[in-house]
């Protein structure tokens, strides 16, 4: 059996395809597996105690009003080229 350059782009766009279908079989079936083995919440709540509270946007050079207790947040850098906020 001989090779020419056409059954040779035939036996890897063949071989191509049997990847991508291997590949999304095995991530479909680690995706099932840890869904199983992922823990179950252990608080449920029908309240939203976070629903009434107002949103107060500082700017990080600004003091905070009086009596209002403030949490401040880093972000890495690495987390915000995954949400597309730095390029």
């Amino acid at each position: 059996m001989g090779w020419s350059v056409d059954k040779i782009a035939a036996a890897l766009g063949e071989l191509s395809e049997d990847l991508g279908e291997g590949h999304a079989r095995l991530v479909d079936y680690v995706l099932e597996e840890a869904e199983k083995k992922a823990p179950q919440p252990r608080h449920l709540s029908t309240v939203d105690v976070f629903a009434n509270m107002q949103s107060i946007a500082l700017d990080a050079s600004a003091s905070p009003p009086p009596r209002v207790e403030t949490m401040a947040v880093k972000f890495k850098a690495s987390s915000l080229l995954a949400i597309g906020q730095l390029d």
